[in-house]
């Protein structure tokens, strides 16, 4: 937003906006810009998972938060969103949604998919790393530069077919 400058009544100097009245464009220029992801929030689809580790499924994304069940190895899940440590899951099985540690279940998709629900940067170390995920082989799966060569990858067959579909 640019700055209009007004002229004062007496004196005829020129006078910048009201730092409240600036306070109040930042505010609301920050709100209409956060606007279209909130509206966008929970739009992804959930995908298909598997638990890799026994682990227990939380009621919040917190360790001293409630158990609500423990969930075997090779548990069919729903996965909803991730974050860097916890995702929201809920057991085929068990019916309850809730929280898992992210390192203890596999997502199934491709980057491309895995991105919006916040499954990136997968690490080798955790059970949701699979090789073919991790285009560059630098033991991070789902990162910014595999998102990208997946992208290339997949519009390979359309520049070969000379940029038709």
């Amino acid at each position: 937003m640019p700055f209009t400058w007004t002229p004062a009544r007496r004196t005829g100097r020129l006078m910048r906006p009201s730092l409240a009245r600036r306070s109040a464009a930042w505010l609301l220029a920050a709100l209409l810009c956060g606007a279209p992801p909130l509206a966008a929030a929970g739009t992804v689809p959930p995908a298909g998972g598997a638990v890799t580790s026994r682990a227990p499924q939380y009621a919040q994304p917190d360790p001293r938060s409630r158990v609500l069940v423990e969930l075997p190895v090779g548990a069919a899940l729903t996965v909803y969103r991730c974050f860097p440590r916890w995702c929201e899951v809920q057991a085929v099985r068990q019916g309850a949604r809730g929280w898992v540690i992210r390192s203890s279940i596999s997502v199934q998709g491709a980057c491309v998919q895995l991105v919006p629900l916040g499954f990136k940067d997968v690490r080798r170390q955790e059970g949701g790393y699979r090789t073919e995920l991790d285009l560059n082989r630098n033991g991070r799966a789902c990162d910014p530069d595999d998102l990208h060569a997946e992208k290339l990858r997949s519009a390979a067959p359309a520049l070969a077919r000379g940029g038709r579909s």
